[in-house]
């Protein structure tokens, strides 16, 4: 056994300054993303407090590794363009990745064996349409959001051409008057039963606008309709199940429902009589 004995310490010098860095993007300093999504094998985060215009993206099919790396199969961090500073607020699974920001619509270059990858991935520009908070609804030919600032509810739809496969469509021209302000939209897209296709934008009041929209060859909507209940307001309406369903809040009497639309009923209050000694008996059904 043997004994040292020290006759100097570390020196207390200031470390040199330098100019490569790295600070974690998510932290209680930095805030958290507002955003997720899925596509393509890969979870999505956007909407950073203090990077709006960072994308950040899981490795493929590991939603919760993102280690970013330089192969296809890594993690990767991107900004959007700096297109007069924006904040990246939705990503929307479609054929190819779309982006929407708070100043305007990219879509991902992307092919069914060619997926994003760290080396390939790029923002091609759509249309300098600012999307509103509310979540985008997807439709059979692409999507639709909310304007910011308006009551305009945008599609972005293919186009059919390789250099410019996407287009930017106001589907509510000559409607303002049914949305009144709208923040919510929802489809019947995935749901069974008949072969129409309707969206739906919810307004602040609670009512609801429901158009018809066509084939892929003929996306332009026919025109739009109130869809109203009475002492009732409208939250969501969405598909699950294979069906169409909606979540109301009722005043009259004071309820909150989630109702199923039933396929069979075409008409409002449709309901057959119910004959108790002879007497019919009516429920009152609104809408």
């Amino acid at each position: 056994q043997s004994q040292a004995k020290l006759t100097a310490g570390p020196s207390a010098a200031t470390p040199a300054a330098v100019v490569d860095w790295d600070e974690q993007a998510f932290s209680p300093v930095r805030g958290y993303p507002g955003m997720g999504a899925t596509h393509r094998g890969r979870l999505y985060f956007g909407n950073m407090r203090d990077l709006p215009r960072g994308l950040c993206a899981s490795a493929a099919g590991l939603p919760n590794y993102f280690l970013v790396g330089a192969r296809d199969g890594d993690a990767f961090f991107e900004e959007v363009p700096d297109f007069k500073g924006q904040r990246v607020l939705h990503i929307v699974t479609a054929d190819q990745g779309l982006v929407i920001t708070d100043k305007a619509a990219y879509y991902l270059p992307e092919t069914t064996n060619q997926p994003v990858t760290p080396s390939t991935i790029d923002f091609k520009f759509i249309a300098p349409i600012a999307a509103a908070a509310a979540r985008p609804a997807p439709t059979e030919q692409g999507f639709a959001y909310i304007e910011a600032g308006t009551n305009r509810v945008i599609g972005i739809l293919p186009t059919g051409s390789p250099s410019q496969p996407w287009q930017a469509q106001d589907l509510s021209v000559f409607w303002s008057q049914l949305l009144t302000g709208p923040i919510a939209l929802g489809t019947n897209e995935a749901t069974t039963g008949f072969p129409e296709r309707y969206a739906f934008a919810i307004n602040t009041d609670g009512s609801a606008a429901c158009v018809k929209y066509q084939a892929p060859s003929a996306p332009v909507p026919i025109g739009w309709t109130p869809w109203d209940t009475a002492n009732a307001k409208y939250h969501a309406i969405f598909p699950a199940g294979g069906s169409m369903w909606a979540i109301v809040e009722h005043t009259s009497p004071a309820a909150w429902t989630l109702e199923q639309f039933d396929v069979s009923l075409l008409l409002d209050c449709a309901q057959s009589y119910v004959y108790v000694s002879g007497t019919p008996s009516l429920p009152f059904y609104t809408s």
